[in-house]
C-alpha cells in the first residue's frame, strides 16, 4: 500500500456542522469567461472530496494550525509539528 495521501489540489471549500462534526468539502471552483457569465452560464463548483473530523480531531487540527501559522509567521516553519500525528 502507497504510504504517501493522495494530493489534490483545492480553491474552494464549503463548511457545515451536525451535532457533533464539522464536516468539510474540499473541490475546484472555475469561474467562467464574462461572456459565459452574461449567457447566464452558472460558475462550475467541483467539490470531489469530503472530510469529516469529530470535536477530539477539530480540536487537534486547531492546534496545530496555530502552531504551524506562528511558526511561519516567526520564520521557523521547519520546526512545525505533523498535522497527521492527531487523534
Amino acid at each position: 500500500m502507497d504510504e504517501r495521501p493522495r494530493t489534490i489540489f483545492a480553491n474552494a471549500i464549503r463548511a457545515r456542522t451536525t451535532a457533533a462534526e464539522l464536516v468539510l468539502d474540499f473541490g475546484i471552483f472555475l469561474p467562467k469567461s464574462e461572456e459565459e457569465a452574461k449567457a447566464g452560464i452558472p460558475d462550475d463548483f467541483s467539490f470531489d472530496i469530503q472530510v469529516i473530523m469529530n470535536i477530539a480531531q477539530l480540536e487537534a487540527l486547531s492546534a496545530s494550525l496555530q502552531t504551524m501559522v506562528s511558526a511561519i509567521a516567526s520564520g521557523k516553519a521547519a520546526s512545525a509539528p505533523d498535522a497527521r500525528k492527531t487523534q
